[in-house]
């Protein structure tokens, strides 16, 4: 049965207001960027930028967007719409992710290279790509790359933490605009594209009824898939369709590019990442930003977010996309999926959705959000499937 092509509805990103700047490294530097921050930017300008609960990440000061057909000043914008605050900020296009956002001046610094020298290697992609775009635009040379060491007994960040060696998903509070729809079997995803992800390699973790049938549609969209399950037994029609049997999870990660989970809940998936031979032991052996998890199983907001920061600072990339959908639904690849993390790596991700999904819809950057938006969603399921009932009781 001819199945409908995914769609991959994305919703951009407008941040409302950042908070204070707060510590960055130290004290003295924090003052230090305070001060820089009193400077008056000119269109074109190359800075770091923060929003709330993000690093200080590079961008560039943009024109402002055109209001009904012309072109306003930022405090012509600030009259024209009362409810925005009447703040000095400045319009600015953030590097890696390609997307603008209204930062308020005093989290705005000018580049440098002392910013660029504070950079650590150990980030997600889009952040790396923002640094290679800035040092491009601007000339600049990196003198000392900070490596980031890997503390024995890692302990879990403040979620609050805006320490550049800090974690890097903290994502900020943010208002959605929503665009059209991607339809990725359209033009806009090219031959060239799909064959490139054809030829990475895919993991699977866990074989269940839901599972199996995923694995079945990624190997009839001919994507080179490696399965593990806890019981090795139930490899044993993926394998007879074509897919390869692996001993543990880290040898998953280590044999595949990107590796997807649907397992039973949130114990099993936390024995999956941090048990023995498990996804984190695998990361370790692993060059950082080569690989990339992505967990289809409904779990709590604690877990996906406890997981995320485990796996990130591993240097992985990272999706929480848990799945909602019938066995029936995903014979015939209609399930849906709603999606949460670095939106580049959504977009690497879009032919495996494609091929166990009618729909993919991107929700953000917080992890703990996609989490949020499924549980309401199965309360409201709940909710009709109860009133149903009640009325054929009558």
């Amino acid at each position: 049965m001819a199945r409908k092509p995914c769609s991959l509805l994305k919703e951009y990103i407008c941040p409302v207001e950042a908070t204070d700047i707060r510590k960055l490294v130290s004290e003295t530097k924090d003052n230090y960027l305070k001060m820089q921050s009193q400077n008056d930017f000119k269109i074109g300008d190359l800075v770091w930028a923060k929003m709330k609960n993000d690093p200080f990440w590079p961008a560039k000061i943009a024109s402002p967007p055109t209001v009904k057909g012309k072109d306003y000043t930022v405090k012509e914008i600030q009259k024209k719409k009362s409810s925005m605050p009447r703040k000095a900020q400045h319009y600015v296009w953030f590097f890696g992710r390609e997307k603008y956002a209204w930062i308020l001046d005093k989290n705005i610094v000018p580049h440098s290279e002392e910013m660029l020298n504070e950079v650590t290697t150990k980030k997600c992609r889009s952040y790396s790509k923002a640094i290679d775009e800035i040092i491009e635009a601007s000339g600049s040379i990196v003198l000392n790359r900070k490596h980031v060491k890997k503390p024995k007994n890692m302990q879990k960040p403040s979620q609050r933490s805006d320490d550049c060696s800090a974690r890097f998903f903290s994502i900020p509070s943010l208002q959605f605009s929503v665009r059209k729809p991607i339809d990725v079997e359209s033009a806009d995803v090219s031959t060239a594209v799909k064959e490139k992800y054809r030829k990475m390699k895919i993991g699977f973790l866990g074989l269940g009824m839901m599972g199996k049938r995923i694995v079945k549609n990624l190997l009839e969209a001919g994507h080179n898939v490696s399965v593990w399950n806890r019981t090795p037994e139930k490899c044993k029609e993926s394998v007879d369709a074509g897919a390869h049997q692996l001993l543990s999870p880290a040898d998953v990660v280590s044999n595949c590019d990107i590796i997807f989970c649907h397992v039973s809940g949130p114990e099993a998936v936390k024995a999956i990442v941090f048990g023995n031979e498990g996804i984190l032991d695998g990361l370790e052996k692993c060059e950082v930003g080569t690989k990339g998890y992505v967990e289809l199983t409904s779990i709590d907001v604690h877990t996906s977010q406890e997981i995320a920061s485990a796996i990130t600072n591993k240097g992985a990339e990272y999706l929480s996309a848990p799945i909602s959908g019938s066995l029936s639904l995903a014979e015939e690849g209609l399930l849906e999926v709603r999606v949460a993390g670095d939106v580049e790596f959504f977009n690497t991700c879009a032919v495996y959705f494609s091929a166990m999904c009618s729909k993919a819809l991107y929700v953000g950057f917080d992890v703990g959000e996609v989490t949020r938006l499924n549980l309401i969603t199965k309360m409201m399921k709940g909710a009709t499937t109860c009133a149903a009932l009640g009325k054929s009781t009558h």
